[in-house]
């Protein structure tokens, strides 16, 4: 099922597919870099198109890295809280590449943050302005470079 469905989203998806080639639907056979040459993932669920931008969603057993918060949260990633926060930011140590780690939906959240791109991003969604996962990873898709490995 596709998350673009309004035409901001579909925008957005034309752009990723475009200029990463990436589909919506995930592969386990991509795996992502850091723009230094090391491997950050392998395989992806999906990119989401919401109205903060396009984000690339992982699990957990996709992410072949050591992930820090950025605000030294102590995370144990068996127990996720159930937070006033939406999401934990991580990075990989020595790196400033944003991870969100969601800890819940957006679904109660009609308007998204001001996009780093400028783009509009206030559009009073009733059912949310993007369909982030509890427990799943979410990175830009054009701060990472990929690889086929077929």
């Amino acid at each position: 099922m596709t998350t673009a469905i309004y035409s901001n989203r579909v925008a957005d998806k034309y752009k990723v597919e475009f200029l990463t080639g990436l589909q919506e639907d995930g592969s386990t056979d991509i795996e992502f870099y850091l723009k230094s040459g090391i491997l950050f993932a392998k395989g992806y669920i999906r990119i989401v198109y919401g109205d903060h931008g396009p984000y690339i969603e992982f699990a957990k057993e996709n992410i072949k890295i050591e992930l820090v918060s950025k605000f030294n949260n102590v995370i144990d990633y068996d127990e996720l809280p159930d937070d006033k926060f939406y999401y934990y930011w991580l990075k990989p140590k020595d790196n400033d590449l944003k991870v969100y780690l969601q800890l819940k939906p957006v679904t109660d959240l009609p308007n998204a943050p001001k996009r780093a791109d400028g783009k509009k991003s206030d559009y009073n969604r009733q059912e949310g302005y993007a369909d982030y996962k509890r427990g799943f990873f979410y990175v830009s898709p054009y701060d990472l470079t990929k690889q086929e490995t077929k």
